[in-house]
């Protein structure tokens, strides 16, 4: 009996250290899941996060690229603006000097008496009238006689 006893005690230990040994790998396991749950967490929210800055940088880069497309439409619309405006200025400038050019002529006559047109400015002369040549009334000058038979002229005004 006594050694029944003994062994039944021995049975006993034997469970019992069986049970400390599987309370302690349980709770190894548990630390092990519970470090494996937190590392999942961790990269979940390490990827999250790293997602997001990748989010913000194509954002930033895309708002600079508009930023400088808006640039270059202003730039080139400036520089349209600046090109029509010199164009009318050229085109104002080259009226301006055909204008000059036409006031420039004159009219004259040789020794037979025949007209000619010369222009003072260019040094051109021709014999037909030029296009759009208007005598001013002040270089209009009148043919008279007097009593005696003298030939004068006078600026009409």
């Amino acid at each position: 009996m006594i050694q029944h006893c003994y062994l039944r005690f021995c049975d006993r230990n034997a469970l019992r250290r069986q049970v400390v040994k599987r309370k302690m790998l349980y709770d190894k396991i548990a630390i092990h899941r519970e470090r494996d749950f937190n590392a999942r967490v961790l990269q979940r929210k390490y990827r999250q996060h790293r997602s997001h800055q990748v989010q913000a940088l194509k954002f930033a880069a895309m708002g600079r690229r508009l930023a400088s497309e808006r640039l270059m439409e202003e730039q080139t619309a400036l520089a349209e603006v600046a090109a029509r405006k010199a164009a009318e200025a050229r085109m104002a400038a080259e009226e301006a000097l055909k204008q000059m050019v036409n006031q420039g002529w004159k009219l004259g006559s040789d020794v037979h008496g025949r007209n000619y047109w010369y222009n003072w400015i260019t040094g051109e002369s021709t014999w037909t009238k030029p296009a759009g040549w208007k005598i001013k009334t002040s270089e209009t000058w009148i043919k008279n006689v007097d009593g005696s038979g003298n030939t004068y002229v006078l600026a009409s005004e």
